[in-house]
């Protein structure tokens, strides 16, 4: 892959270079590898779609409900309750 990419050291690059002339294998498969990395580097990716809000996830979306009906329901019983007025401590003993 150096090959390809002109990585290679000047020594490297001409002793393959050579050997490439005289191996059809080789040579084959080179230019297959050629290919393959021109081919992906005319690939374009496309931009990615932006994420959507954390609130409008699923699970999210459903807590939020849940808690705003634990919520209602807390309120409403605290404020439909009778309101509780302690009688003093002494007479609650005296009483029976």
């Amino acid at each position: 892959m150096g090959y390809i990419y002109n990585e290679l050291p000047r020594p490297a690059k001409t002793a393959l270079s050579r050997h490439l002339k005289t191996c059809a294998d080789c040579r084959s498969q080179v230019a297959r590898w050629q290919s393959a990395s021109e081919g992906l580097s005319e690939w374009k990716l496309e931009t990615a779609a932006e994420p959507a809000p954390a609130w409008s996830r699923p699970v999210l979306r459903w807590a939020l409900a849940a808690s705003l009906v634990l919520g209602v329901g807390f309120a409403s019983g605290r404020l439909s309750r009778q309101l509780w007025i302690p009688r003093p401590f002494g007479s609650r003993l005296n009483s029976r």
